[in-house]
């Protein structure tokens, strides 16, 4: 928020602020040299309305107009692991292989569909290293088709890495 002193006999301000039509709380004081300040106490998909009012010997001024706003937050999306390969070691296991590209993430998840399905079902979360998995217990001679999605610290979800495909052995 930014605001100008006409007069320049302010020897300092107290920013306020309103939430959903409730009371004016003071949020913060501040000195006369600063004519502009930033609330570090938004919550996103809040709306907010700001007034100031001027402080000199001779007391408060009134507050100023209001001014509101509606604080977001950009949503980030971590990246995606590359280069996830899958390749049969038995004929009851797929080994999984892949690039882990993402930093501060909380975990990685493995996705699985076989050809007569449609959707993925998640298999397994792993560790925020992770860059292998072993598919164990597998029936013989059927493919299936992997995909990895990156979790990070915030909840949020990578895109969809490529995809791979393997058969069991049979």
């Amino acid at each position: 928020m930014v605001w100008s002193d006409p007069t320049h006999d302010a020897t300092g301000y107290i920013e306020q602020r309103s939430t959903a039509g409730g009371p004016f709380v003071t949020i913060q004081t501040l000195s006369a040299v600063q004519t502009k300040a930033t609330d570090l106490t938004e919550v996103a998909g809040v709306i907010y309305t700001y007034r100031v009012i001027a402080v000199n010997a001779a007391g408060q001024s009134a507050p100023s107009n209001e001014a509101s706003c509606l604080h977001y937050v950009r949503v980030i999306l971590p990246p995606s692991s590359s280069d996830l390969t899958a390749k049969a070691v038995s004929s009851r296991e797929i080994d999984l292989h892949w690039v882990n590209n993402a930093g501060h993430i909380l975990s990685i998840q493995v996705w699985r569909r076989t050809a007569n399905t449609t959707n993925c079902v998640l298999l397994t979360s792993l560790s925020p290293t992770a860059t292998f998995y072993a598919d164990t217990h597998l029936p013989s001679n059927t493919a299936f088709f992997y995909r990895i999605v990156v979790v990070n610290t915030s909840h949020v979800s990578s895109t969809w890495s490529n995809r791979a495909v393997a058969w069991t052995l049979r």
